[in-house]
């Protein structure tokens, strides 16, 4: 014990400039490992979903998914539960759950996703949803749909915060056009949508991009395959996947179970 005393004694300077550089080098790599795993962002993003109880047992857990998704990137995450078009199908109600937030001035930028649809949450690319919005310079960026559907999957979009997404969204909610007053058939908000881009009302395609399947979404198959080759989109939508099937791939998501599988 004298011994150490003495060499301590002896070797202050050295180990004084020693257990500095450790500390450094310990507060360094924690400010790295925070500054890796969330940045700050340049547009300010809310991530909106809707859903009633009818879907609840795995919705619950998209959501929670999609939550430690947009922790992780600094976005405000926003779910909504209450019916503004009830004398429609609940599908419709993504178009006044963004509206809402478009309206409040508080973000540049509004995501939809689906509550059947989950952010891919080890992405190799971490700023993937913000270079989507930076690369596509419009008021609105779509998905296109699988090969054999609309041109438009609402599973997932993204609008800009302005006076022209205000209205056009508000027309879409108000259009009399036949396309449009399916309320409770096949196509719903989508297809007068997709009659809102082709015809150009209100130059809603000049205003809109509508991004190839693959970059904002893939699929997972009525099969049970995911579709590899697309595993870079920003999302995973499990769009005509039965409930109880919904579930268990969204529980094994969370519990990291297959992680590897599904996301990456």
């Amino acid at each position: 014990m004298n011994k150490l005393l003495k060499y301590i004694k002896s070797h202050k300077k050295e180990i004084y400039i020693i257990v500095s550089l450790v500390i450094i080098a310990l507060i360094s790599y924690i400010i790295y490992k925070m500054n890796s795993n969330k940045i700050k962002k340049s547009n300010r993003i809310a991530v909106c979903t809707w859903y009633d109880d009818g879907i609840k047992k795995y919705a619950d857990i998209a959501r929670d998914i999609n939550q430690k998704y947009c922790d992780l990137h600094g976005y405000e995450f926003i779910v909504k539960h209450d019916r503004k078009l009830r004398e429609r199908q609940q599908q419709w109600e993504c178009i006044p759950t963004v509206l809402e937030l478009v309206n409040t001035g508080n973000y540049d930028y509004i995501v939809w996703i689906d509550a059947d649809a989950v952010f891919r949450l080890n992405h190799e690319n971490f700023n993937l949803l913000e270079n989507i919005i930076n690369d596509n310079n419009k008021n609105i960026i779509l998905s296109a749909d699988t090969v054999g559907y609309d041109i438009i999957n609402t599973g997932i979009f993204i609008v800009k915060s302005n006076n022209y997404t205000k209205d056009i969204l508000q027309q879409i909610i108000d259009s009399k056009d036949e396309k449009c007053m399916k309320y409770n058939e096949w196509g719903h908000e989508q297809e007068c949508m997709t009659y809102f881009y082709n015809d150009n009302i209100n130059n809603f395609k000049d205003n809109t991009v509508i991004l190839e399947e693959g970059i904002l979404q893939s699929w997972h198959k009525a099969n049970n395959n995911i579709q590899k080759e697309y595993n870079n989109s920003l999302i995973l939508h499990l769009a005509g996947v039965n409930n109880d099937d919904r579930y268990k791939i969204f529980k094994n998501l969370k519990e990291d179970d297959y992680l590897d599988y599904f996301i990456h």
